[in-house]
């Protein structure tokens, strides 16, 4: 067993109670849609209990990237993927009635008192 630089150990699928039956028929999944162009690439890493299964990439880079096949040790451009992310909490808040969408953002941000210019929007949404 091999520990990673994340702390997570690598073992065969099997070891952590996952089918790798299952984890193939993604991979093969993922191939196909990298193939027909669906996904233009993609990077996966499965992990269970702590236990790392696999790593795997897909596809190519995006153009202009010289249409290189991905590698595991592929960098990618995340661009605001944290705007859904937080949406979705901020939904959940609501749900949860731990606040309103029409609420001053000052109220659960004190640091934008005094911050919001006049006549602009202050409210959550």
């Amino acid at each position: 067993m091999l520990e990673t630089e994340e702390g997570l150990h690598h073992r065969p699928p099997v070891d952590p109670g996952f089918d790798p039956h299952l984890l193939q028929a993604a991979w093969d999944l993922m191939d196909a849609w990298a193939r027909d162009s669906s996904v233009p690439g993609a990077m996966i890493a499965v992990a269970r209990q702590g236990v790392r299964l696999a790593i795997r990439a897909f596809g190519f880079g995006a153009k202009g990237d010289d249409d290189q096949t991905i590698l595991p040790d592929k960098v990618f451009l995340v661009a605001s993927v944290t705007k859904p992310v937080r949406a979705i909490a901020i939904m959940q808040f609501v749900e949860r009635g731990l606040l309103s969408l029409t609420d001053p953002v000052q109220f659960h941000i004190p640091e934008f008192v005094g911050r919001v210019r006049s006549g602009s929007a202050s409210r959550i949404c």
